[in-house]
């Protein structure tokens, strides 16, 4: 069995949110990143999934350098292997374009 777990980053909700000049946006300066908690739980029944049947976990997430860290706590929390995601014009897109986005990624990876 092979699971793909898709894990977000979000902003801490300590965080505290400010609007850019744009009125558009927030600034991400001052925000603390950290992966979406309802995603680390589906991770664990993922690897609870695997312990029971066997096979590989894979955790998977898009977005810029900070994203990284969500595939490094999902390696530390026992994924075999993570996929990271990253090119800037993922920034603008919609939530159709992202889904295509992954299925190219995981065409090949039978999951």
């Amino acid at each position: 069995m092979k699971i793909c777990v898709l894990i977000k980053q979000v902003p801490d909700k300590n965080s505290p949110l400010t609007i850019a000049d744009d009125h558009l946006s927030l600034l991400d300066s001052n925000i603390t990143w950290v992966s979406n908690e309802s995603d680390i739980y589906a991770l664990e029944e993922a690897l609870l999934l695997k312990e029971a049947h066997g096979g590989e976990v894979i955790v998977c997430t898009l977005g810029g350098e900070s994203a990284l860290q969500v595939i490094k706590d999902g390696l530390a929390k026992g994924a075999d292997r993570g996929i990271f995601i990253s090119d800037t014009q993922f920034n603008s897109l919609d939530i159709l374009s992202l889904s295509k986005v992954f299925a190219s990624v995981f065409k090949d990876e039978q999951f």
